[in-house]
């Protein structure tokens, strides 16, 4: 069994993580999607030194950051921050890519569902294109409706990611599985061929 986590959640530095992750048996990590806060070649010696490869990012859709945003000079400044996340996660020898399209903590829409659907898939064609030529899997998670209006069900993740390409993936997280699906374990099996 391969065990991975993050490391977005730990107010410390990334080298206190790593030793104890590997302690823990863990053989990889997803680093936090803030490519400002790692340099690459700090981040990959820490990796090596350590024993623990990059499994990916995560985006923190956070704030400014919304893809389903109706302001243009909003959704672009936000394509741009996935990407510089997806460029992240390559350079480090990540796999995936782990996307959230819309502000956490926004609940309240800005546009019309199909607007907002259109302007979320351009905005992810875009990044896709990058994610396809650095050879990095993007993986659309969605979250409990607590936390965000926009892509909240495995079927949504699942026609989000059919629109977007097809090595497009999605990410299931048990805890939102468990507050927004019926029956979590017919919403993985649907979604197997993205997982």
């Amino acid at each position: 069994m391969h065990l991975s986590t993050h490391n977005w959640m730990r107010a410390e530095p990334l080298e206190t993580t790593l030793k104890r992750i590997k302690r823990f048996g863990f053989e990889s990590i997803e680093i936090s999607g803030e490519p400002q806060q790692y340099k690459v070649e700090d981040t990959r010696r820490l990796l090596d030194q350590h024993g623990i490869r990059c499994w990916g990012t995560v985006t923190l859709q956070l704030g400014d950051r919304n893809l389903a945003a109706k302001d243009t000079a909003q959704r672009a400044r936000s394509v741009e921050y996935v990407k510089s996340v997806v460029q992240m996660a390559a350079d480090l020898g990540g796999e995936i890519v782990t996307v959230v399209p819309a502000t956490v903590g926004k609940v309240v829409p800005e546009g019309k569902p199909e607007e907002e659907w259109a302007w979320v898939v351009a905005a992810l064609k875009e990044v896709y294109a990058l994610s396809e030529r650095v050879g990095v899997r993007l993986a659309l998670e969605p979250l409990n409706r607590f936390e965000t209006y926009f892509l909240n069900r495995a079927d949504q993740a699942v026609a989000l990611a059919e629109a977007v390409g097809p090595h497009c993936g999605v990410c299931l997280d048990a805890f939102h599985l468990n507050i927004e699906e019926a029956d979590m374990f017919a919403a993985i099996r649907a979604a197997k061929g993205r997982l």
